[in-house]
């Protein structure tokens, strides 16, 4: 196994990992947009 072969090898997982990686925050983002929709619905109004 070359360098130049390793980082192949490891792509796939880094795929993995940035994947889950956003997913969860989308997920966070979610939660806290849920609970802060009516605030931004609130703020919004006045403009």
């Amino acid at each position: 196994m070359t360098l130049f072969n390793f980082p192949k090898l490891l792509l796939p997982q880094k795929r993995l990992i940035i994947s889950k990686l956003v997913s969860l925050i989308i997920d966070v983002c979610l939660k806290i947009n849920k609970n802060y929709q009516i605030f931004e619905i609130i703020r919004r109004e006045p403009f």
